[in-house]
C-alpha cells in the first residue's frame, strides 16, 4: 500500500515513516511539511492513503486534502492531529477524510486505522465534536 506523510513536524513523521515501514505492506513514496507541497507532489505520486496534520502552516490539511480529492478521487485521507479541542468532525468529513486519529493515539492504532479506510470504511473518535454553526 503507497502511503504519502504530510506533516509539519519532521521527527513526528520520521517516527511514523519508522513505525510503518516495519510492516511489509507498507510502502511510503513521498513525505510533505504542508499542505502545499502535499498539493504539488499529488501530480508525481500517486499514493493511495493520505495520513495528513490538519494543523499546518502555509496550507492545513483540510485545505490541501480538498485539493488533492480533486485530483485524484480515489485516494483515501486519514487526519491525524494533536488538537483534540480543534478537532471537528464536520469540516474534517467534509474536506473528504476518512478516519481522524489523535496523535496520542498513532503509535498505538494506525495500522488499525489504515486496514478500517483502506478497506472503503470510515473511523472517527467517538469523543470529536461538530462545530456549532452560528444562528
Amino acid at each position: 500500500m503507497k502511503i504519502m506523510l504530510v506533516d509539519d513536524n519532521k521527527s513526528f513523521r520520521l517516527a511514523l515513516r519508522h513505525l510503518l515501514e516495519k510492516n511489509k505492506k507498507y510502502e511510503i513514496i513521498c513525505e510533505a511539511e504542508n499542505g502545499i507541497q502535499a498539493v504539488d507532489l499529488i501530480n508525481s505520486y500517486v499514493p493511495e492513503i493520505v495520513l495528513m496534520d490538519i494543523e499546518m502552516p502555509i496550507m492545513d490539511g483540510l485545505k490541501a486534502a480538498k485539493l488533492m480529492l480533486w485530483e485524484n478521487s480515489k485516494i483515501k485521507f486519514i487526519a491525524i492531529t494533536m488538537y483534540k479541542d480543534k478537532a471537528y468532525l464536520d469540516e474534517i468529513m467534509s474536506a473528504g477524510f476518512r478516519a481522524c486519529i489523535f496523535k496520542s493515539d498513532v503509535f498505538d492504532k494506525i495500522y488499525k486505522v489504515i486496514d478500517i479506510v483502506s478497506n472503503n470504511n470510515y473511523l472517527f473518535p467517538k469523543n470529536m465534536k461538530i462545530k456549532d454553526k452560528p444562528n
